[in-house]
């Protein structure tokens, strides 16, 4: 005889029905056939990270459509050190289906657990902004309290503190937290995009190269707005697709060049112009973190990658010439290699989507990389393509809320930059004296108001924060990363309440202990390359942050 089925407990029966929910249902639906719209055949313009980004999320989520990827090697790719944020590694190898050991072999990224920012105060002083503000805190007014610096304030900031990584050894044994504890890529780009495009041909992708020198406009489409009718490359091909993706940069070949779409700067809030990229040797040593440094006309970052530090100095030119850059960052880096300058233009475009034109990255919009945030912002409008699917006739409604959320982000991004430049005090230059003076952060006045007359925003209450994140418009990083931003540069806040000093004390040993058994990034990555099944245990695991973070793409 059979055994007679087990009714599940009233609690699993509970669990059924939310695991069940048609809610979750639709949220994981992606069309399966062409029938369910008109748009069959996607151009992507461009190639570089955002195209392959892009090309790579239509083949995983909508494997039905012709994708095809345009780009000509005459149009180099600017080729620097990237950081990014947590969600991109859900991204790579969830949504796009990247193979972690593969990604790790070919690309080599190494990990980064937060920002070290040398930024605020005069002298030594400097702040970690780690990634687990909100789930491992020690407490931000216990640091300030206790150290009257807020790097104490997370299990993450105290490793940083120390240059080590979530992998500890104990009892002669080595056993990685890197399942619990969020992480991002620093990434060098050129090997990120060729990886990203020999994975993308693998995979059906059509990659065409050659260069486009003019598109043809059709008439209006019915929602009043016009569109591409093909596109003409050099040697006189003309290439029609249903829905072009431009991912050409700064050049916003379609959007901006054949469509016409106003730009918008940013530059009464972020005054940075130009970047001069370089490389400087480590001698082995990998940080666990980007660094934001101050210098006299700007900042420089600090990417680790696992051959040396990728750098770069982002100025005003109206404040500072090439060669004074260039001469500056010897003083601080003697032995700096392959300089080269690029210049960028802060702010973004009307709208993204306009006719059958979508633009994404550069093409777009930018903002310099203080905060890690252009391949998040990548991320964030290929995943809005993805869910714009399936497209019909009738899109007007959509376009509508697509570019009135992207360009609100956007926006967000910016406010939330400009506050790292209102607040900085660290240097008295020229520049900073103006930035300081005049640097535009009206879209957070409400929320900086807030935070001067009761302090920290995120230790408000509820009521309280969850009115700041739509009215204030705080996005980024959330209430715990704007606190963290302006704490560690001492903006002024009435002194509150805390909890008792041997409480947090207590708490903050837990985590100097664990740092303590902390290893550096350099070993903890050989041993991920030796135990495989440690990667497999951080993307696969469904208790894992990881896949916790893809339920959210």
């Amino acid at each position: 005889m059979r055994p007679a089925p087990t009714r599940p407990s009233p609690l699993e029966g509970l669990q059924q029905l939310f695991v069940n929910h048609e809610l979750l249902q639709r949220e994981a639906y992606r069309p399966k056939s062409a029938d369910d719209g008109t748009v069959r055949r996607v151009g992507i313009l461009g190639g570089g990270t955002a195209g392959w980004f892009t090309a790579l999320a239509l083949r995983a989520q909508l494997p039905w459509l012709e994708v095809t990827v345009i780009e000509t090697p005459s149009i180099p790719i600017i080729g620097v050190g990237e950081a990014s944020v947590p969600s991109l590694v859900p991204f790579l190898h969830h949504y796009l289906k990247l193979n972690v050991h593969d990604f790790i072999r070919e690309v080599q990224p190494t990990w980064k657990q937060g920002i070290r920012f040398e930024w605020g105060l005069p002298g030594d002083y400097v702040f970690q902004a780690p990634f687990d503000w909100e789930v491992n805190g020690i407490g931000m007014l216990g640091s300030m309290g206790e150290t009257g610096n807020v790097s104490s304030f997370t299990l993450q900031s105290v490793l940083m503190a120390r240059d080590v990584t979530p992998v500890i050894r104990a009892g002669g044994q080595e056993h990685p937290f890197l399942h619990v504890q969020a992480y991002a890529y620093h990434l060098d780009n050129k090997r990120l995009v060729e990886y990203l495009r020999r994975t993308a041909v693998e995979r059906g992708i059509v990659h065409l190269d050659c260069k486009i020198v003019d598109a043809k406009l059709s008439p209006a489409e019915t929602d009043g707005e016009p569109s591409i009718e093909h596109l003409v490359a050099e040697d006189g091909r003309q290439l029609e697709f249903d829905l072009y993706v431009d991912c050409s940069g700064f050049r916003s070949f379609l959007l901006e060049h054949k469509l016409g779409e106003r730009f918008h700067s940013f530059a009464s809030s972020l005054f940075t112009d130009s970047a001069l990229a370089f490389n400087v040797p480590h001698g082995g040593k990998l940080k666990p973190y980007t660094t934001a440094r101050t210098m006299d006309s700007g900042w420089c970052w600090n990417i680790p990658i696992m051959e040396d530090d990728h750098q770069g100095y982002v100025y005003s030119s109206s404040f500072c010439t090439d060669d004074e850059a260039l001469a500056e960052a010897k003083r601080t880096w003697p032995d700096l290699t392959s300089e080269r300058v690029v210049r960028f233009k802060s702010g973004r475009h009307d709208r993204a989507w306009v006719g059958n034109v979508y633009a994404i990255g550069n093409a777009y919009a930018f903002v310099e990389p203080l905060e890690s945030t252009g391949l998040l912002m990548i991320m964030r409008a290929v995943t809005a393509l993805v869910r714009a699917f399936p497209m019909g006739p009738e899109r007007a409604v959509l376009k509508r809320f697509v570019n009135t959320t992207i360009g609100r982000d956007w926006d967000r991004l910016r406010w939330f930059l400009a506050v790292h430049y209102k607040f900085n005090k660290r240097k008295d230059s020229r520049f900073w004296k103006a930035v300081r003076e005049d640097v535009d952060v009206s879209g957070l006045q409400d929320a900086l108001d807030l935070f001067r007359a009761c302090g920290p925003l995120s230790l408000m209450p509820r009521a309280v924060r969850t009115q700041l994140n739509e009215v204030a418009g705080v996005y980024f990083y959330g209430l715990h990363g704007l606190d963290c931003i302006l704490l560690g540069q001492k903006v002024p806040h009435p002194k509150l309440e805390r909890e008792k000093p041997e409480v947090w004390k207590a708490r903050r040993q837990l985590a100097v202990d664990f740092s303590r058994r902390a290893l550096p990034q350099a070993e903890a990555l050989r041993l991920v390359r030796e135990r495989p099944e440690w990667m497999r245990n951080v993307v696969h695991n469904p208790a894992a942050w990881v896949s916790k973070m893809a339920q959210f793409l």
